[in-house]
């Protein structure tokens, strides 16, 4: 007789779960925020500068763990992990820069962001530019009133509009101009101001050709999708030790703290101020009904997990969230892409596959080694294996 180890719970349970967990993160935010933690918020001339918030939100530095002043990661760690080997999660976020001859500047650049989380990322206007993919998974479905444009290329640069600083040189895709604070702190790409310019501007090229591109050398220190995950990345040499490894942080809280509540409590007023807290740290206009807002969501389940995919991007956290979601089939089995790492110039920036993926419904589950099935004969493998 087979039993079932894995209950069915009626639409009431699963709301009571939901407020569970609602509760729990409630609890945390009551006692904590504010007394020791909050989201990080560093301000440029009186003024909230996103871009800087939200890249010191991920950076960790060990140096300033006991300095609570809402200007580093420390304010909203929660939790971390000091004993980590940061220079290898850096030497993979650096870019390669062959034949530029200062070390910190040298390294591989091989962790690769795919087309698919670039497209995932908002517009200033705090917009989505991609709603979705044609039948082919590639090309993509824009946004009409995003403001979106998927090719040509800048005339001029695109400038931070809280502090100036020069977001994407002009002569980049136009595809990545006028994107939200968090896309230029999480994403490298072709033409992009590197970090660190204390000894002089560098910008990376990750076409075929380019300093940092696959010509340049026989070893694997390269993107395979023509982007680089920045988010995390060392302001100067990359073999620094002061970082510690954030396994969790406040905004993944507040993020917890919506989707329970929208599944348990939908209306609740808490839904939009938690999720707008996020938005307005990360610079994007928020939802409501007040000026420069943007109308409420009639799909909140989706926006929240939206926002999540965004802010939470990189961080070991968008893997479980498609699977306790139940949606890897639709996400996860398809073809990702990038650029044509292979090509220079315009045949560089052609939406490229770079890998074929498979998610089979039995993947949900891991199999159970059949030396564990020999040993106790009331053991049922897992489905589909």
């Amino acid at each position: 007789m087979v039993k079932k180890l894995f209950p069915s719970y009626s639409d009431s349970e699963k709301k009571a779960l939901w407020a569970a967990a609602a509760k729990e993160a409630k609890e945390f935010i009551d006692k904590y925020v504010g007394n020791g933690y909050d989201l990080t918020r560093i301000y440029t001339d009186g003024k909230l500068d996103p871009y800087l918030s939200y890249r010191e939100a991920v950076r960790g530095y060990k140096s300033e763990i006991t300095n609570f002043n809402g200007n580093t990661s420390t304010i909203e760690m929660i939790w971390f992990n000091q004993r980590t080997a940061s220079g290898f999660e850096q030497y993979s976020r650096t870019p390669k820069h062959f034949g530029v001859n200062v070390g910190w500047a040298q390294a591989s650049g091989a962790l690769g962001a795919t087309q698919e989380i670039v497209d995932s990322y908002f517009m200033a206007n705090g917009i989505k530019p991609v709603i979705g993919y044609q039948s082919d998974h590639k090309t993509p479905v824009i946004n009409p009133v995003s403001g979106y444009e998927d090719s040509g290329f800048s005339e001029t640069d695109y400038l931070d509009p809280v502090t100036g600083r020069v977001f994407a040189p002009a002569g980049v895709l136009k595809a990545w101009t006028n994107r939200e604070p968090r896309f230029y702190a999480d994403i490298t790409f072709d033409g992009q101001k590197w970090l660190y310019d204390g000894q002089g501007d560098i910008y990376t090229s990750t076409q075929y050709s380019g300093n940092s591109g696959v010509s340049q050398g026989a070893t694997n220190d390269y993107t395979k999708t023509g982007y680089i995950v920045r988010k995390s990345a060392p302001l100067e040499d990359w073999v620094s030790s002061d970082r510690a490894c954030i396994l969790m942080r406040l905004a993944q809280i507040y993020l917890d703290y919506c989707e329970a509540l929208n599944e348990s409590d939908p209306g609740n007023g808490d839904i939009l101020k938690y999720l707008n807290l996020i938005r307005e740290r990360a610079g994007i206009p928020t939802y409501g009904t007040g000026a420069g807002q943007l109308p409420v969501p009639s799909d909140m389940r989706q926006a929240i997990r939206d926002e999540r995919c965004v802010e939470l991007a990189f961080e070991n956290v968008s893997y479980f969230d498609v699977r306790r979601w139940c949606i890897a089939e639709q996400t996860e089995n398809k073809p990702v892409h990038g650029m044509d790492i292979r090509k220079d110039g315009e045949e560089f920036f052609v939406r490229t596959v770079m890998e074929d993926r498979t998610f089979e419904k039995k993947s949900y589950f891991f199999p159970i080694p059949s030396k564990d099935i020999n040993i106790s004969h009331v053991l049922v493998q897992n489905p589909g294996w």
